[in-house]
C-alpha cells in the first residue's frame, strides 16, 4: 500500500542536523502511513552516510542522491519525482518536528477534501531557544477566514503573508496538475511552487496545531552568498508571470505584491552594502512601475509594512501621512454607504 505522506528533504552538508530531523519526524508519523526521501545534494560531509545509518532502523526512510550539487530547488524537483504518497510535506534538513502537536492527529481526516493544508509554526532563535512571535502572526492573519475551507480567491490574504513552503501539505495530484517545479536559484526559490499552488488549489484547510519548528540561526542565513540573494528578482517575476498567465484577480494580484515587497525586504536587510544598494534600486524600481491604483490598494491593505506603504507613496509623489487619512476617510465612506444600501434594500423588501 502506498503512503498516505511523503516527507521530501533536501540535504546539503546537514550531518550535524539531519538526525535530529529524522527521528523527530518519524516518531510524529508514527500513526500516519509515511515515506521520508531525503535528497542528497552532493554533500561534502558525511550527511548521505548518516541518513543510511539511520535507514537501516527507519524503514520508512529513503535516500536520494544527486552525484553534483545543484541546490535546493533541483533536489525538491528529484524528490517529487520520487514520491509516492497522496500528499507531499517539504520539510529543511536543519529544522525539527514538534511531537506534541501530531497528538491525536487523524492525517487522512485532517486533510479530506482539501488541496492544500496550512498549519501553524514555531520559529526558534537557535541562540537564545527563544520563540518568535511568528505563531500569534499566522492566527490573526487567519482569524479572518470566511471558514474552515476556502481557497485563495476567497481569502486573498493567504497569498500575501503565507509563502512558507514547509508549514503546509500538498495534494500530490494537484501539485502535478499545476505543473509548478523549483527553479535552480537559491533565494526564495520555494515561491513560485508555494503561490502558484495556493492559487491553484481548489480547497485550502486552515489546522490549527504547531506541527513544525524552524531553526534559525546566524549560520543558516549566511548559506547564501551576497550575489546569489539577487536571484529573488528572477523567482518573484516567474511567480508574477504565471500568476497573470493564470488570470489572477486584482484582490489575489495585490495580495502577490504584499508578499513580493517583503520578500525583496527581507533579502535586502540580510546582505552586505552593495547587494543591498542593488537590492533597494530593485525595491524602488518595482515599487515606482506600480500603477497608481495599485499603489493605493498596497496602501491600504492592512499587510503591507509601513515603511514600505510610506516608500512606496514617497516615490509616487505623495505624502504618507496625508494619503493615509484619505484613505482611511474613503475606506469609512464606503463601509457607511454599503451599510445604508443594505437598510434601503430591507426596507424595500419588507414594504
Amino acid at each position: 500500500m502506498p503512503p498516505f505522506l511523503s516527507v521530501i528533504i533536501p540535504a546539503y552538508n546537514a550531518a550535524g542536523t539531519i538526525g535530529r530531523c529524522l527521528e523527530t519526524l518519524d516518531r510524529a508519523l508514527s500513526e500516519t502511513r509515511h515515506e521520508i526521501l531525503v535528497v542528497d545534494d552532493a554533500s561534502s560531509d558525511k550527511t548521505a552516510r548518516q541518513v543510511e545509518k539511520l535507514a537501516k532502523k527507519l524503514p520508512a526512510v529513503r535516500l536520494v542522491r544527486h552525484p553534483r550539487n545543484q541546490g535546493p530547488g533541483p533536489a525538491r524537483n528529484s524528490g517529487l519525482s520520487e514520491a509516492r504518497g497522496e500528499f507531499i510535506w517539504f520539510v529543511d534538513a536543519d529544522d525539527e518536528i514538534p511531537l506534541a502537536g501530531f497528538a491525536g492527529l487523524d492525517a487522512r481526516a485532517a486533510t479530506a477534501g482539501c488541496d492544500v493544508l496550512l498549519f501553524k509554526y514555531n520559529r526558534v532563535d537557535c541562540r537564545t531557544r527563544q520563540y518568535s512571535p511568528w505563531i500569534d502572526y499566522d492566527a490573526r492573519v487567519f482569524a479572518g477566514r470566511p471558514g474552515d475551507d476556502f481557497s485563495a480567491r476567497e481569502f486573498p490574504p493567504v497569498l500575501a503573508t503565507s509563502h512558507a513552503l514547509w508549514n503546509k501539505w500538498f495534494r500530490r495530484e494537484r501539485v502535478m496538475a499545476v505543473g509548478m517545479p523549483f527553479p535552480a536559484t537559491i533565494t526564495a526559490e520555494d515561491l513560485p511552487f508555494t503561490i502558484a499552488n495556493l492559487y491553484a488549489a481548489r480547497r485550502l484547510r486552515y489546522l490549527d496545531r504547531i506541527l513544525y519548528t524552524y531553526r534559525e540561526d546566524a549560520s543558516r542565513l549566511s548559506r547564501i552568498s551576497d550575489a546569489r540573494r539577487l536571484g529573488v528578482l528572477s523567482v518573484c517575476e516567474i511567480t508574477e508571470n504565471w500568476l497573470l498567465q493564470a488570470g489572477v484577480d486584482r484582490e489575489c494580484l495585490t495580495a502577490f505584491h504584499v508578499c513580493k515587497a517583503h520578500i525583496l525586504l527581507l533579502n535586502y536587510k540580510n546582505t552586505d552594502k552593495q547587494t543591498q544598494e542593488r537590492l533597494r534600486e530593485s525595491l524602488d524600481g518595482y515599487l515606482k512601475s506600480l500603477s497608481m491604483e495599485m499603489a493605493l490598494r498596497l496602501a491600504g491593505n492592512v499587510w503591507l509594512r509601513q515603511d514600505v506603504k510610506n516608500r512606496m507613496l514617497t516615490l509616487h509623489g505623495l505624502n504618507p501621512g496625508i494619503t493615509a487619512k484619505a484613505l482611511a476617510l474613503y475606506s469609512a465612506c464606503k463601509k457607511a454607504l454599503r451599510a445604508f444600501y443594505l437598510t434601503i434594500t430591507l426596507q424595500l423588501k419588507r414594504n
